[in-house]
């Protein structure tokens, strides 16, 4: 899978609904087996971790649903936010105060602990929770913030995709290369062979 937002999780996330280049808008995310299998795709689950939780799914299905249902609202509270901070816009209040609680219960499952490379910070009590990969997702959204790389978030001008732009002269565009750039470049090519052809019929008519 090629991950347009540079490998980012949480900007990922908010492009499961996004429009294409026709401009139509297009949700990847129908219910939470389907948020499970982008979190596998994605990476933010490991293969082990997606069978248990597919168990758990299927054993709790109100619970699969309720926290479907809280993913779709972290969702569009990250888009609102980072489309904030991206344009330079104000944050709404209930934004900030829905990223919050998000935040606080992110936090409330992390603890620090002496690992292999000093003090490091673990998730904990998160076995068989079918909220765990949506803790992991807003758990990357925060390093983004705490991390200063907010900074480096662009947004696709034609799909209106987020991404980070790692390269190193800081001028990435497109979303992706393949697509969106492709797309671009497609129509510029016409525009421009449709100005010499009519150049050439306007100098036939001269003639």
């Amino acid at each position: 899978m090629y991950l347009a937002d540079g490998r980012n999780a949480p900007l990922h996330f908010i492009n499961t609904y996004k429009r294409d280049y026709r401009g139509i808008y297009k949700d990847s995310l129908r219910n939470y087996e389907g948020f499970l299998n982008w979190c596998a795709a994605t990476g933010v689950i490991c293969q082990d971790r997606l069978l248990q939780l597919d168990i758990e799914m299927r054993c709790y299905v109100r619970e699969a649903e309720r926290v479907f249902e809280l993913a779709l609202a972290t969702r569009k509270c990250l888009d609102e936010l980072f489309n904030c901070l991206q344009s330079g816009r104000p944050v709404h209040g209930q934004v900030l105060h829905f990223f919050n609680q998000m935040s606080a219960e992110v936090k409330a499952h992390m603890r620090y602990e002496i690992g292999p490379r000093g003090l490091e910070q673990f998730w904990i009590n998160i076995n068989e929770e079918l909220a765990a990969p949506l803790w992991f997702v807003m758990g990357e959204a925060m390093l983004l913030i705490d991390f200063g790389k907010l900074r480096l978030v662009k947004k696709c001008p034609l799909c209106g995709s987020l991404f980070l732009d790692e390269s190193r002269t800081r001028n990435r565009i497109w979303c992706n290369p393949n697509t969106c750039g492709s797309v671009r470049k497609s129509v510029s090519y016409y525009n421009r062979k449709s100005q010499t052809v009519e150049g050439l019929k306007m100098e036939e008519v001269r003639k």
